[in-house]
Parts: structure tokens; C-alpha cells; sequence
């Protein structure tokens, strides 16, 4: 099962239910698929960006430690890699999940947080691959990246895509 993300004229960027982007475009009468876009990290949903990353000046200061995402409450939020999740609850009125992303993806160290969920599908332990739900977004979404307690930019975990290209019959 995969669902479009944008469609551009004959192109076509599709998320697979395994979590790994296709590009596809018609060309000369063939299908071109630009296979499995791989990326250390993939953005947890496919909603756009509403407040970017903006580091504080100070420990304390004011800023966006994360990025913002104009999602629709309910919206299912994905793992952005492998990973164990290390916390999944409740932290005053919100709901939040935090993965343990360990050696491979990333690094030790890293850990990703999904915050203002409406709900959690996954528990404190529990393994999770890249592309897992692992809850649905409230009336806003929040996803933020931390390695050895420090905060970092998420963006930096999407990395560069690396692509395979293959041509298939149209047919």
C-alpha cells in the first residue's frame, strides 16, 4: 500500500507503507521509477513545515527546538528510522514518543521525540522500524532530534537522498 505525497504534472512522489520514497514519471511512453529514495531519516509525516528549526542564542532562550508541522488532527506520524522507542506517555495534557535511534541510524546517542500526539500506537521497549506508525498527530505536530542531550536541527537527519533509477513498461 503506498500513497501520493505530490503530484507534478507526470510525476509522481509516492511513500510506500515501507517508509522508503519512489519517484515515478512518465517518459517516452515508459515509467521511470526512481527507486527506494533512500535516507538515514525520513520526515514523519508528509505534511508541510509550519515553524521551522530556530536555535535558541541561550541554553534558555527562545526558539523552536524542533520543527513544526501544519498537520490534521489525526494525521499518522511515522518512526523517521529504526529505532527503540524509550518513552511513549503522557506529559501534562500532551502525548508524546520518544526512539532511541542507537548505531544504526545515526549514531549512539540519537533520539528522536514526536510530540502533541492525539494518540500512541507504541509502548516504552518496543522496536520500531522506519515508516511504523507510531501515533497520530493532534492539533499540532511537533518532531525534534537530540544527540547526547543536545538539541540539533532534524533537518540534518534527512540527509542526502541516494537513489537507484530503473525503467519499466508503462504497461
Amino acid at each position: 500500500m503506498s500513497s501520493s505525497l505530490y503530484l507534478l504534472g507526470q510525476c509522481r512522489l509516492v511513500l510506500a507503507s515501507s517508509g522508503k520514497l519512489f519517484l515515478m514519471m512518465k517518459l517516452l511512453g515508459l515509467l521511470l521509477v526512481v527507486g527506494a529514495l533512500s535516507m538515514p531519516h525520513l520526515p514523519p509525516v508528509g505534511s508541510p513545515v509550519s515553524d521551522p528549526y530556530r536555535p535558541p542564542a541561550s541554553a534558555y532562550g527562545t526558539g523552536n527546538r524542533g520543527i513544526e508541522y501544519d498537520t490534521a488532527s489525526g494525521e499518522p506520524v511515522r518512526a523517521s528510522a529504526d529505532g527503540i522507542v524509550a518513552f511513549s506517555g503522557t506529559i501534562g495534557s500532551s502525548q508524546y514518543v520518544s526512539i532511541d535511534h542507537g548505531e544504526s541510524s545515526g549514531g549512539a546517542g540519537l533520539r528522536t521525540t514526536y510530540s502533541f500526539l492525539s494518540s500512541r500506537v507504541v509502548s516504552r521497549g518496543e522496536a520500531v522500524r522506519q515508516g511504523d506508525v507510531v501515533g497520530f498527530a493532534g492539533e499540532r505536530f511537533h518532531f525534534g532530534a537530540k544527540r547526547n542531550g543536545v538539541y540539533l536541527d532534524p533537518n540534518t537527519l534527512f540527509g542526502e537522498l541516494r537513489t537507484e533509477v530503473r525503467l519499466v513498461s508503462a504497461n
